[in-house]
C-alpha cells in the first residue's frame, strides 16, 4: 500500500516547480486531468483511497506531510477513482 511519501511523491513530483513551465504543466495536471490521470490515479490509489473512507488512515493526520496526504487522497484522488 503507498504511504504519505509516495502520495506526496506523486501529487508533486521532484520537479514539479523547477521552472514556470513545468509548474504550469502540473497545475494543468492537477485541476484538468482527464481519462488518462484518471485511470492512472484509479490504478495506483483506488485501495488507499478505500482505507481512507473506512478511517483506516487516519494516523497519517498526525503529521503535517500526512496530513496533506490525507487530504490528496479524499479530496483529490477521490474526484478520479
Amino acid at each position: 500500500m503507498s504511504g504519505p511519501e509516495e502520495i506526496l511523491s506523486y501529487w508533486f513530483p521532484p520537479d514539479y516547480d523547477a521552472d514556470v513551465e513545468t509548474l504550469r504543466q502540473q497545475t494543468m495536471r492537477w485541476f484538468r486531468g482527464g481519462p488518462e490521470v484518471d485511470e492512472e490515479i484509479a490504478e495506483r490509489f483506488a485501495p488507499v483511497l478505500e482505507k481512507a473512507r473506512r478511517g483506516e488512515l487516519n494516523s497519517w493526520a498526525d503529521t503535517l506531510r500526512g496530513r496533506l496526504a490525507l487530504n490528496i487522497v479524499v479530496d483529490q484522488f477521490s474526484r478520479s477513482v
